[in-house]
């Protein structure tokens, strides 16, 4: 559950959400997911989430975003 060194502290971890945009990749437009959504990549659009959007440390995200969090 926690990091096993420093160098892993920054990174979010996307165990049980529903969708992923992963690490290294990079998507434009809209994105709308009934739970919740982790952002790895860039993203620049609009997001509308049913749950939470987790934003990974460093990662850029232009968007409009709607979610519970």
């Amino acid at each position: 559950m926690f990091p096993k060194n420093k160098k892993d502290q920054h990174k979010a971890s996307p165990a049980g959400i529903e969708t992923i945009l992963g690490v290294g990749t990079s998507a434009e437009g809209t994105i709308a997911t009934k739970g919740d959504f982790f952002v790895g990549g860039s993203f620049k659009g609009k997001i509308e989430s049913g749950g939470n959007v987790v934003i990974n440390k460093g990662t850029k995200v232009e968007a409009d975003i709607t979610a519970v969090n």
